[in-house]
């Protein structure tokens, strides 16, 4: 996940360059989204329990692998 996770900043930054958008305000707004996305996994986490950490990490797999699959198929498409 890690490798994932950087990927999508890598392309995060890229695209930020290529807008040439302001880079305090791009900066406090990820931060404040990944803090936000962090309380929330930690939240639903916490009530999932270890009973079902192996089923989420499938899932999680699973979502990340479909998600990539189609941002391929959509930079194919556009050729």
């Amino acid at each position: 996940m890690g490798i994932s996770i950087s990927l999508d900043e890598l392309a995060i930054g890229f695209s930020i360059g290529l807008t040439r958008l302001p880079a305090l305000p791009v900066i406090t707004a990820i931060a404040l989204q990944a803090f936000v996305a962090a309380q929330l996994g930690l939240a639903i986490g916490a009530r999932i329990g270890e009973r079902w950490r192996e089923r989420a990490e499938r899932v999680g797999g699973i979502a990340l692998i479909m998600l990539s699959a189609y941002l391929v198929a959509e930079q194919l498409a556009r050729g």
